[in-house]
């Protein structure tokens, strides 16, 4: 697997880099970024946001070793240790309710000093989220996420890398206290039809949480032709092509090496299309 040599932090919160597109049932049309709203074609979208050398700062913390590590560990590359044992994590299939790859998520979501949740919806599902309460809007949250089921063994872009950039935004963040409840969600079953995330989107409806948006990390790593482009999926639906727009903001004003291509309408096929159906919840 080869990642990009700088990747940073907001590059991993807010973009999806799907550059294998076998991974859907058909090829999705580029649209154009004009479609895309406030945005005129060559021509930054108009923002409020304006350089800020705190994001800067939290940028430069992303450690590239710390990535590729936790994609080796849990593509079963490497070992690592568990409550008091070393062990190999073999395999993430849905069938195994978890697992080791679970247990490793809720020790590492632990060490970051976060309230962490098991969440067993089935006999074989089983999501695993951290969570940090916001200081001035605990009741209002945005879920950074992605599925750590796999088809079979190894599957270290699908979706190893997206769970490594779940992990290594939640340690970054974890210095920080932030207005709004920040929920780090690594949801099982997606392989089977994106069923862990489903059951937590319908629980928070129903509990009348006020999700504010959602980005969903999946297939993050595998640049094929080392074009450095980063596929935004996004909609018509709540505010998400505004968080799309921003996206294309902060790679501009941190001058990130990605290049933002932005798909509206945006699959389907993956845990952030449960939130666009799902009452209540936003998500790009």
């Amino acid at each position: 697997m080869k990642l990009p040599r700088r990747v940073t932090l907001l590059v991993l919160l807010v973009s999806s880099l799907a550059l294998s597109q076998e991974h859907y049932p058909r090829l999705l049309e580029k649209v154009d970024l004009s479609q895309i709203r406030h945005f005129e074609p060559g021509v930054i979208p108009a923002s409020t946001l304006a350089y800020d050398p705190l994001i800067d700062s939290i940028i430069h913390q992303v450690n590239l070793d710390s990535l590729v590590a936790t994609v080796r560990i849990l593509s079963g590359e490497d070992s690592v240790t568990i409550g008091n044992s070393r062990v190999l994590i073999r395999s993430r299939g849905s069938d195994r309710g978890g697992g080791l790859a679970a247990e490793y998520l809720k020790q590492t979501l632990t060490s970051y000093n976060l309230e962490v949740f098991d969440q067993q919806y089935s006999t074989t599902g089983r999501n695993i989220y951290g969570k940090r309460t916001g200081y001035l809007y605990p009741e209002k949250e945005y879920i950074i996420c992605a599925h750590y089921d796999a088809v079979d063994a190894y599957c270290a872009d699908d979706n190893a890398s997206g769970v490594a950039a779940v992990l290594e935004a939640a340690r970054v963040l974890s210095g920080y206290d932030p207005k709004y409840t920040v929920v780090y969600a690594l949801w099982d079953e997606e392989e089977q039809g994106m069923v862990g995330s489903q059951y937590y989107a319908s629980e928070a409806s129903s509990a009348q949480e006020q999700i504010q948006g959602v980005l969903d990390m999946d297939m993050l790593a595998w640049d094929g032709n080392n074009d450095n482009l980063a596929d935004i999926h996004t909609r018509n639906t709540a505010n998400s092509n505004d968080l799309a727009t921003l996206m294309v903001v902060v790679n501009y004003l941190y001058g990130l090496p990605v290049k933002p291509v932005i798909y509206n309408p945006g699959t389907w096929q993956s845990d952030h299309s449960v939130f666009w159906t799902t009452a209540g919840a936003r998500s790009c």
